[in-house]
């Protein structure tokens, strides 16, 4: 027996230097997906915060803050930044900042019950960095602020809040900046996304900034050295040199040394999007730098320490000495054969639930509807996501057609869409968009958009859908439309003269109170200029107004004589604002006039009368209605002797 437990133990030690490198290759492997899934994570998240950001800055009602101002619009804005902040639950704060750095509109998250900060409560944040930086931004282009603790009033807020600031230009129509949409980014949720992510990991989950200080790290204490004065000195790289001198100059990797195994990625935050992105390079309201996507570098680490990595060792012994102490009771062919195919197995088995542990994370914690449905179109799967938006139990979705979800005149729609998909799949063309209505159990309705794909298990085809719910953005499509059909039918039938008119004076826009005013008819007038509804006197005049297209200035009551189709005197004023473009070149002025034709016929006619009365021969008094004096012509003057201060105030009685 002792000759076989020689070779037994032998084979056992080889079976322990073999399982304790392949161990150590499934740790490295799960610990560099860890890391990447990680990555992935605080990625997505800025991809999301970077389209609500632009999606929201375009918003109709938005718009209408910076256009009327008026205390109805800021409260409307208000209650969708709350319901929108409230909803997303990531951001500190959501704000409208005008072109003068003044906060319009603010909203605090406050733990889940969004408030929005009334007026006296609002701050100038015209010196700050980040408005500065925003400011000078383009349309579209997306500002984000480094990773620190949020500043209030001076001072760094307690308890620390890590913040991060995305922001973008607010442009009106014309194309003029009117101010800037700011979110302040809640750090917090890239520290869970780290937490949740680092539970199938044995190791200790860092993140850190290019100098080696902790942005994240498993004791709160170590974080923010570079901010906080009383842990300047606490650093990866003072505490662990070595490692932190291999760390810092590459991309990525995995190493082991004395301490520890060390798998770390490099992350670039802001380098995802083929959005220009600008950041600021510093965090002081001094020396505000805007730098290049790809200059800021975070890194990303999993530190597994020696002692938990030997415990793992220990627990290997422990388990395959017992494996020798039962494969002494067998014959060695068969010990061998049986722990390899153990092995094997184990090696198989940890793959395949690292393999369903992903696609079930991805499957449950959706926000879209994912279902699975055989060819036939009956449902074999559904995510709860899908069970939470058609308020189903899951269990009565599995074996319930899919057409039941859908209303019934979108489903012959819905079934050609699945047939154009098979048919497209000989030609390598595997995805189909489309658009339907959903039918929830209680009956009601919502505009659904619908990702459509089919995969084939053995000889089976299968189709997956991807749902996601599209009623707030019809809704949002709807209040847009509205609102432009507002502002058309109140130019439209204004009774106040609107226009517009190029460089070169020529009319480009009229609406129809012209035609009433003037007598000719809007195609009578377009691409002409005002001057040619002048006398050649009143048309020398005016002229230099409207052809001086490179003051910028505001015109604001100018008189003007024009010409009606019947030959009438027709005396217009007119208020002018010049039309710029995206550069701030003008093009144009566009503005409204009225008619005060009216007004100067009264005037001249009380000219008249005065004049009159000042002429006429004989002696006129006016008086109120208490007899006191107020008005004597000259004549009056010359037959009584009066002067005028003499008899001014006094009653007629005198």
């Amino acid at each position: 027996i002792l000759p076989i437990a020689f070779l037994v133990g032998a084979i056992m030690l080889f079976f322990y230097h073999f399982d304790t490198q392949a161990g150590l290759s499934v740790l490295k492997g799960k610990e560099v997906n860890v890391v990447e899934l990680q990555k992935e994570a605080i990625i997505s998240d800025f991809k999301t915060v970077a389209t609500d950001l632009v999606f929201l800055a375009r918003t109709a009602h938005l718009h209408d803050v910076y256009r009327s101002s008026n205390s109805e619009e800021i409260r409307h804005v208000e209650k969708e930044f709350a319901t929108f902040s409230w909803r997303k639950g990531i951001y500190d704060q959501v704000r409208y900042i005008d072109i003068n750095g003044r906060e319009v509109v603010r909203v605090n998250y406050n733990n889940g019950e969004p408030v929005a900060v009334s007026g006296p409560d609002l701050q100038n944040k015209s010196g700050r960095y980040y408005f500065k930086d925003t400011a000078r931004l383009g349309v579209d282009d997306i500002y984000i602020s480094p990773f620190d603790l949020n500043i209030e009033h001076g001072e760094v807020e307690k308890p620390y809040k890590p913040i991060i600031r995305f922001g973008t230009p607010v442009f009106d129509e014309e194309g003029e900046k009117r101010g800037i949409l700011m979110f302040n980014y809640m750090g917090i949720n890239i520290k869970r996304h780290l937490k949740r992510l680092a539970t199938n990991s044995i190791g200790a989950t860092m993140l850190l900034n290019t100098e080696g200080y902790w942005l994240f790290s498993q004791n709160p204490e170590d974080e923010w050295g570079f901010l906080l004065k009383s842990r300047k000195s606490a650093t990866f790289a003072a505490r662990y040199p070595y490692e932190w001198s291999r760390v810092e100059g590459a991309k990525s990797g995995q190493f082991q040394t004395s301490r520890g195994l060390v798998t770390f990625l490099s992350v670039h935050p802001y380098q995802w999007t083929n959005t220009p992105v600008r950041f600021s390079a510093a965090s002081s309201d001094t020396g505000s730098l805007l730098a290049s996507q790809s200059s800021v570098e975070w890194k990303l680490l999993s530190f597994v320490d020696s002692g938990t990595l030997a415990l793992n060792s220990g627990v290997l012994v422990r388990r395959l000495l017992f494996t020798y102490l039962f494969l002494l009771s067998i014959i060695v062919a068969g010990a061998w054969f049986t722990a390899f195919a153990v092995l094997s197995k184990k090696a198989a088995e940890t793959a395949r639930r690292e393999s369903e542990a992903r696609y079930g994370m991805v499957y449950t914690t959706s926000l879209n509807s994912i279902i699975i449905m055989d060819y036939s179109g009956i449902i074999t799967e559904a995510n709860p996501r899908t069970a939470d938006m058609f308020d189903y139990e899951q269990d009565e979705l599995v074996g319930m057609g899919l057409a039941k979800l859908i209303q019934g005149k979108h489903v012959e729609g819905f079934k050609a869409g699945i047939s154009r998909l098979l048919e497209a799949c000989n030609k390598n063309v595997n995805a189909s968009f489309l658009e339907f209505v959903g039918v929830r159990k209680d009956g009601g309705h919502f505009p659904v958009e619908a990702t459509v794909s089919s995969f084939v298990i053995g000889t089976d085809t299968f189709i997956g859908v991807t749902l996601r719910d599209i009623t707030r953005r019809r809704l949002m499509e709807s209040n847009q439309k509205e609102s432009e059909a507002m502002y058309r039918g109140l130019v439209t039938t204004s009774q106040n003269l609107i226009w517009r008119c190029d460089n070169n004076g020529l009319f480009t826009y009229l609406n129809p109170a012209w035609e009433k005013t003037l007598g000719y008819t809007r195609v009578e007038m377009l691409g002409k200029s005002f001057s040619d509804f002048q006398s050649p006197e009143a048309e020398k005049l005016d002229l230099k107004l409207f052809l001086d297209s490179g003051d910028s200035t505001e015109v604001s009551g100018h008189e003007i004589l024009c010409r009606s189709k019947s030959a009438q005197d027709v005396y217009l004023v007119f208020y002018a604002l010049p039309m710029l473009d995206k550069e701030g070149t003008v093009v144009g002025r566009q503005g409204t006039a009225n008619d005060i034709t009216e007004h100067k016929r009264l005037e001249k006619g009380l000219r008249t009368l005065s004049h009159a009365i000042e002429q006429i021969p004989t002696s006129v008094i006016i008086t109120d209605v208490a007899g006191v004096i107020e008005y004597v012509n000259p004549k009056f003057t010359e037959d009584l002797g009066y002067t005028l201060s003499e008899v001014f105030g006094r009653n007629i009685s005198m």
